[in-house]
């Protein structure tokens, strides 16, 4: 090879009359030329060489020739294969791209990132994602490539403070193939970011494991592992890759130390207790913590200072947060009694409930410092800690504790009407769900809430089920709520989500599914067939699939009978009608068909 004009290998290819521009764009090309001038900048002071590589007798490389003109194969396809045979994966092109931009990088910023970056990808990085690898295939490019998308898109949106890009993050959210054009096109990859990313999977290895490595006591608070595995497969909700970004950041900012936990703990508050789905919400969320981050090491200190504004989550979550952080700056009891609540896997933070229920919340209005006295201090105390023990009985890691018979549901409702609504319909709640559960009903600060309250302060936690079935037994409700208090099999006939369709007290479905075309009950004529099956009648119940066709009793004991509840002809009022033997009997209460019933000899005695 002659040297011209101080030119390097590659200069002198890309110089030649047989260059194609398109091989530029080739990452098996281009390293390829890269690799030809490591070997010139090696060895062009060396001599010799030459003859070594050719020599019959002990060549240094030597080749294995194989025609392909048999194989039906061009060309083409051979250039975009690596030396295994195999066509290059996505992320070997990327990798190779990648470098090219780390290159420059290091003569803008005199850096030595890819060197960095090459010695790590083949060593210590592969070695950890060598142990996630598909089992079918072998591979762990897709997995590496899936971490690398995350911590890229949680950089990204850090810059989208001012005026996100939403289109290019729903790019970087979704399962679409994405190569290195794609990230750097939109501006995914700086300096800073580019650091940021090498250095976060320099905190992914453990030297000691196979496996990531773990900076947390516990995963009481966050779970690593499951937060890394959901993003190998790019499985992240929203929360989760705040909660990643949040850990991270922190330990590259400050590195492993006891303020971690905390830090941790108000972001797992934070962001578990506001509703981040949708990605402006997640880049308010994530650009906040950014911001706090600068706070990050004495964060307790900074939530509890009111004069510290913090947007992007949810205000009474931030409210909650200010007054634990006040209430853990007292003193070590306070501080160990909140976090052990706070971890409770189905409040996941959210505590509001008992800061309200034992006064703590009302106090803070009036006094932002919670400046109270030490007798005070301890009447707080105890309170607070007898609502933990009450709600740890009551609610277990996936929900509402399973008492038998609706027991809690009943209980609650002697208190008053809790439901939640969701869209037509009202629910008695379940366990899961942003609109009808147990957790919307414990957090937003109303009067449904004060009836939880009320029946809290009646519960004995040594007899927490008999102390439900005395509520229950010694009832006098006398409005629409009776019948659900009295037969748990009307809330069983509710279906999973224990929907109800309200129009008014007279006017109730039980639904077995969302909508009345699924099948569904008429309430107060299912009441009565209980009734009835409880003194020993064997009642035959028609419901439907329709709000137009009638539900009713339509057989007692063999006779035919239809026993509906509905308005008369012309007459606003409800009431029950009775069809029998041709004739058209109305009773406003269910006792009084009892005793119709009974005339007609139709019940057993």
């Amino acid at each position: 090879i002659s040297y011209e004009n101080g030119k390097s290998v590659s200069e002198l290819i890309r110089d030649s009359h047989w260059y194609f521009l398109s091989w530029d764009m080739d990452p098996t090309i281009s390293s390829m030329l890269l690799m030809l001038d490591a070997i010139d900048e090696k060895f062009c002071n060396e001599s010799n060489l030459y003859r070594k590589l050719v020599s019959n007798n002990s060549a240094l490389i030597t080749f294995q020739f194989i025609e392909i003109k048999n194989f039906g194969l061009s060309d083409s396809l051979y250039i975009k294969m690596n030396a295994r045979g195999k066509e290059l994966t996505s992320f070997e092109n990327f990798k190779a791209k990648f470098e090219q931009l780390l290159e420059q990088f290091d003569s803008t910023n005199s850096s030595h990132l890819k060197k960095e970056f090459s010695l790590k990808i083949d060593n210590d990085w592969t070695n950890l994602f060598w142990n996630y690898r598909d089992s079918q295939t072998q591979l762990f490019d897709k997995k590496i490539m899936n971490i690398i998308r995350v911590i890229t898109t949680n950089n990204y949106a850090i810059k989208q403070n001012t005026t996100p890009n939403y289109s290019n993050l729903r790019d970087l959210f979704s399962n679409k193939d994405l190569n290195f054009y794609h990230y750097f096109d939109i501006g995914c990859f700086d300096y800073d970011s580019t650091v940021t990313l090498m250095k976060t999977l320099d905190l992914l290895v453990n030297d000691s494991s196979d496996k990531i490595k773990i900076y947390l006591p516990n995963n009481h608070i966050l779970d690593e592992y499951k937060l890394f595995r959901k993003a190998l497969d790019n499985r992240i909700t929203p929360v989760e890759r705040i909660q990643l970004f949040a850990l991270y950041s922190y330990l590259i900012k400050y590195g492993v130390n006891n303020n971690l936990v905390e830090w941790i703990r108000i972001i797992r508050n934070l962001t578990e207790n506001t509703r981040i789905e949708e990605i402006p919400d997640y880049c308010a969320s994530i650009n906040s913590i950014n911001e706090m981050l600068v706070f990050g090491n004495d964060i307790i200190r900074f939530i509890a200072d009111d004069a510290n504004n913090i947007i992007g989550f949810a205000g009474i979550q931030v409210k909650e947060e200010r007054i634990k952080a006040l209430l853990i700056l007292k003193n070590e009891k306070w501080q160990e009694k909140i976090i052990q609540i706070e971890n409770h896997q189905y409040f996941k933070g959210q505590i509001g409930f008992i800061l309200c229920f034992s006064g703590i919340s009302d106090y803070y209005k009036e006094n932002r410092k919670l400046n109270w006295t030490t007798a005070e201090d301890e009447k707080f105390y105890i309170k607070f800690c007898n609502y933990c023990e009450k709600s740890q009985i009551l609610f277990i890691d996936t929900g509402l504790c399973k008492f038998k018979d609706f027991l809690f549901e009943r209980a609650l409702l002697c208190k008053g009407n809790y439901l939640l609504k969701k869209r037509r319909n009202d629910s008695f709640l379940i366990d899961s769900d942003r609109d009808i559960s147990w957790k919307r009903l414990l957090r937003d600060n109303n009067d449904k809430r004060i009836i939880l309250m009320e029946l809290f302060d009646c519960l004995d936690t040594t007899r927490t089920e008999k102390a439900l079935q005395t509520i229950i037994s010694e009832s006098e409700i006398l409005d629409w709520r009776r019948y659900f208090i009295k037969y748990p099999e009307i809330l069983r006939a509710c279906g999973s989500n224990k929907f109800i369709r309200w129009k008014e007290e007279n006017d109730i479905l039980l639904l077995s599914k969302t909508q009345t075309n699924g099948y569904h009950r008429e309430y107060y004529t299912y009441s009565l067939a209980l009734w009835l099956r409880e003194i020993g009648n064997r009642v035959r119940y028609r419901g439907d699939y329709s709000v137009e066709y009638p539900k009713c009793i339509s057989q007692i004991n063999g006779e035919d009978i239809n026993i509906l509840y509905q308005q008369k002809i012309n007459d606003p009022q409800y009431c029950y009608s009775i069809e029998y033997n041709g004739d058209n009997k109305y009773f406003s209460t269910q006792k009084e068909i009892i005793n119709y019933l009974t005339e007609n000899d139709i019940l057993i005695n």
